[in-house]
């Protein structure tokens, strides 16, 4: 009589116990730092991670008041996010950039800093 005949239930509990465990041990290496490498879970977190930086773009609303400004300065976004700024002047319009850039930047200041 062999193994598979006196324990049937060997098999499904090794195709979970398995897995289980893999991903158990990389969940403990993704939050630990390995040589140079820096923990990589805080920075795939689903929640508070990359994704949730990138899908919740916050776009600016309402007018904004920025100092040194000349004149008003419209800046609206398509349904793509696409800035178009809108000025009646070289250096109004530079200005507005130089804060839309910024305030996309953002993103990408969050994401050196988790990484």
């Amino acid at each position: 009589m062999g193994v598979k005949a006196r324990m049937p239930w060997l098999g499904s509990a090794v195709r979970i116990a398995l897995p289980a465990l893999g991903l158990a041990a990389l969940l403990h290496v993704a939050h630990r730092r390995v040589g140079l490498v820096p923990p990589l879970g805080p920075l795939l977190d689903p929640v508070h991670g990359v994704w949730a930086v990138a899908t919740q773009p916050e776009l600016p609303r309402g007018p904004i008041v920025l100092p040194g400004m000349s004149d008003t300065v419209r800046v609206s976004f398509d349904d793509r996010g696409v800035p178009h700024i809108f000025a009646h002047s070289e250096e109004d319009a530079a200005r507005a950039l130089g804060y839309i850039h910024a305030w996309f930047r953002l993103f990408q200041m969050e994401l050196q800093t988790r990484a």
